[in-house]
């Protein structure tokens, strides 16, 4: 994936047309003899996470109907995650925040979702994904891993979108934001 990561935009037309292919079949074809690549679902999805990964790295908004159409094939949510990420990274995930949301303070499988729900809502530019990081870390049934993960979230969350510093200083507890921000800055410093 790094290698094709490097190719930069030059990988954007083979990767659409392989996941095109892909949302049309449900099926891989070995680019050399044109035979179609056997294994179970698990197995023959993966290419497309992968892929839609980089298509959400490189990509443009004209990829967000492409990876609509592939969300489509996919039943599980940890699955689905994938591709909300990669159209978080486009600019189209506004309409993902509530079930997002959902997944980060309600659902009873939390725990397998969280750590992607929460990097994908760092995507997202909503004042929303903010409000929806900052309540979560100070929910009481965050572990500290998890707690870590989102304190990340929201140093990203930061970063991508600066006009939303605004929403930190209007949270309520914007000081120990800070404070945890500033401790893990510190700790990734120091190694």
């Amino acid at each position: 994936m790094e290698y094709l990561l490097k190719m930069g935009r030059k990988t954007l037309g083979p990767i659409r047309f392989m996941l095109n292919e892909f949302s049309l079949s449900q099926t891989w074809k070995d680019p050399d003899s044109e035979e179609i690549i056997e294994g179970d679902e698990r197995l023959r999805k993966l290419p497309m996470f992968y892929l839609s990964e980089i298509l959400g790295e490189l990509g443009e908004p004209r990829d967000v109907p492409l990876l609509y159409k592939l969300l489509g094939l996919l039943n599980e949510e940890a699955e689905q995650l994938f591709l909300y990420e990669a159209l978080a990274r486009l600019g189209a995930g506004e309409e993902l925040i509530d079930l997002l949301g959902f997944f980060v303070q309600e659902d009873e499988n939390r725990a397998k979702l969280l750590d992607h729900a929460v990097m994908i809502l760092s995507y997202i530019d909503h004042e929303r994904s903010f409000r929806l990081l900052a309540d979560a870390l100070f929910h009481e049934w965050l572990e500290q891993n998890h707690r870590e993960l989102v304190i990340r979230a929201i140093r990203n969350f930061l970063q991508l979108f600066p006009q939303q510093f605004q929403q930190l200083a209007l949270h309520s507890k914007k000081d120990r934001i800070i404070e945890l921000m500033e401790h893990q800055q510190k700790e990734d410093e120091e190694g």
